[in-house]
């Protein structure tokens, strides 16, 4: 599918594989912006486990650069990403509760 985003970018999410309920990855390609400069692909993943009457979410994902001099950005996008993560977690979780 094609994932657009507020500021009008846009990219190709690709569903690679899905393991109820534990598991979802995809990939992210095709950026427009400056991603598109940075980043080849996104390799995603969504894992779930049970604890208890509560669930654990954890989201992991690797950077795959256009070329070798990206990488040198990498820690600031990382950081940059981070950031939204980090700030999504509340904000799925208050999604589910209603």
């Amino acid at each position: 599918r094609t994932v657009g985003l507020a500021e009008g970018r846009r990219n190709l999410e690709t569903l690679v594989a899905v393991e109820p309920p534990a598991d979802y990855r995809y990939r992210l390609s095709d950026f427009t912006g400056p991603m598109k400069l940075l980043v080849r692909t996104v390799e995603g993943r969504f894992a779930f486990e049970s604890h208890g009457a509560e669930s654990r979410a954890t989201w992991t994902w690797e950077l795959h650069p256009t070329h070798r001099l990206a990488r040198v950005a990498f820690p600031v996008l990382a950081a940059s990403w981070r950031t939204m993560a980090r700030s999504m977690w509340p904000r799925f979780r208050a999604r589910l509760a209603t």
